[in-house]
């Protein structure tokens, strides 16, 4: 569970001019960075329905609907962190 939010916060802050100075992320390292967050994200996704499933005794549901749930999630977020990347970056 705790990943997926390590992966963001690592994300920004190596983007962070403030931080990192002129080595900050281009848009590459950003790319692969995004699909690490991704997997990340699918991954405890994955967990917790996994965890869900096996307390409440239901049936896992195709890992194809964790992968979509996962897209999802992190087109919703990459809004705001590229706003943000957006702003910081013109301070």
């Amino acid at each position: 569970l705790l990943l997926p939010m390590v992966a963001v916060f690592l994300f920004l802050a190596v983007n962070d001019r403030r931080l990192m100075g002129v080595a900050v992320n281009g848009w590459l390292a950003n790319l692969f960075t995004a699909g690490v967050v991704w997997v990340a994200v699918l991954l405890g996704l994955s967990a917790i329905g996994r965890a869900v499933c096996t307390a409440l005794d239901l049936t896992l549901p195709p890992t194809s609907l964790f992968v979509g749930m996962a897209t999802l999630l992190m087109l919703l977020l990459a809004a705001p962190a590229l706003r943000l990347k957006r702003r910081r970056s013109s301070l």
